[in-house]
């Protein structure tokens, strides 16, 4: 069983035991600006110039940014120039720095951002491992985040996304660094927490679905393809309504987390990646577990605390025991 609210100083989670994260401190962060513009092209030869005389190669195209969730340090961030989101040999790619920040050359204008997570990327907004998480932006964004990922995946405007999301008015989830030196405080610590309650939730799951028998790769897809689809189905229902009306997700609430897990339970039937039954057998107990680790970040006021580094370590304190217990 699970308690609803936990002790200001312990996160109980309810699955296996209580956890706590160490002090970690925030770097100062730096926003970048994303740059697309268009390709410079040579002039063509002269077929009838006997000289002969080459094409020049185009000019290189930058693109800076940052992938943030907290900032993800290490993480692979590439330009997908085929849109398949696998990195290959001819898609420029890098490692992010501390702050989430990168800066690649292409040669395609226009291109969307990838970024993937392994065992050496941290999220220094908890100073823990992210591993396993794959992030996407569209064409013309400036960062790499939860909400660009929805925005991709689900087909829909930056505005139907922060207004699903609950982003704070006036605020582009295409641009917006929360840990930009120049980021209003309010607006920023609304959006973080938004965004770490949207991968507590996905990574959650993943983790419950790999528990069940589904390698790391289909356990994430399902969690965020899922996800992706409730965020759409209340932009559509949004849609609708008169004008001013709005269709927000509350990922601290119950009754959303089991909307999210039922689907994912439906889609593991389907699919065949891993035994539906153990996954089953966790989901009331994982539904609890999540809408309380949301809930403790939405008691988070700053961005730099130890208190607050410790709420945001908690989801992978949460992933670990999910996975145990399934």
């Amino acid at each position: 069983a699970m308690n609803e609210k936990a002790p200001s100083s312990r996160f109980d989670l309810g699955i296996t035991r209580r956890c706590k994260a160490d002090g970690f401190s925030i770097l100062a962060l730096l926003s970048l600006t994303a740059c697309g513009a268009g390709s410079g092209t040579g002039q063509p030869s002269d077929e009838n110039n006997s000289g002969g005389a080459e094409t020049p190669a185009p000019e290189p195209i930058p693109y800076t940014g940052a992938v943030i969730k907290g900032p993800l340090q290490n993480a692979t961030v590439f330009l997908d120039y085929d849109g398949d989101g696998k990195l290959t040999a001819d898609e420029p790619s890098m490692r992010t720095n501390a702050d989430g920040s990168f800066e690649l050359q292409g040669n395609i204008a226009g291109a969307d951002f990838v970024a993937q997570t392994d065992a050496d990327t941290i999220d220094t907004s908890s100073g823990e491992i992210l591993d396993n998480v794959v992030l996407k932006a569209p064409a013309g964004s400036s960062v790499v985040t939860p909400a660009t990922t929805i925005m991709k995946e689900a087909g829909i405007t930056k505005e139907e996304v922060a207004s699903v999301l609950g982003l704070p008015d006036g605020v582009d989830p295409s641009s917006f660094n929360p840990y930009s030196a120049d980021a209003d405080p309010e607006q920023a610590l609304a959006v973080e927490k938004i965004s770490q309650q949207v991968m507590t939730t996905i990574t959650a799951i993943s983790s419950a679905v790999e528990g069940a028998g589904a390698d790391k790769a289909a356990a994430f897809s399902v969690a965020l393809e899922t996800v992706v689809e409730i965020v759409k189905e209340k932009a559509d229902v949004a849609k609708a309504l008169p004008a001013g009306e709005v269709v927000k997700l509350d990922l601290s609430n119950t009754a959303e987390i089991q909307s999210v897990t039922e689907k994912v339970a439906a889609k593991i039937g389907e699919q065949g990646i891993a035994a539906k039954e153990d996954f089953e057998a966790v989901k009331s107990q994982l539904d609890v577990a999540v809408s309380n680790v949301n809930s403790k970040i939405n008691e988070v006021t700053d961005l730099t605390s130890e208190d607050s580094m410790a709420a945001f370590a908690v989801a992978t304190e949460l992933n670990s025991q999910v996975k145990a217990a399934v």
